[in-house]
């Protein structure tokens, strides 16, 4: 992993402190990002959902393997979503 020569880290930290436009701009772009997200795992879910019908329209007597990998997939968007409550 790259050293900081002592310049570029004393003005990176010197400039996040002076530049709160900077941090407000990040932190409306992560809760850009969990909203994206958020409706990620709606779709997933409806897509899911929609596998199900499916496949019980066509006497499916088990969940679907796809369905399987879109709610494996939208528990871990969750988890992202969960992941971004804090920042």
């Amino acid at each position: 992993m790259p050293r900081l020569d002592g310049t570029i880290a004393e003005s990176l930290c010197h400039g996040a402190a002076q530049a709160p436009d900077r941090t407000t701009t990040v932190n409306d772009r992560v809760s850009d990002i969990r909203q994206d997200l958020e409706n990620l795992s709606e779709q997933l879910a409806e897509l899911a959902i929609d596998v199900l019908r499916e496949a019980v329209d066509e006497g499916a007597t088990s969940r679907p393997p796809l369905e399987k990998q879109l709610t494996q997939a939208r528990r871990a968007v969750e988890k992202a979503v969960r992941a971004l409550d804090g920042a």
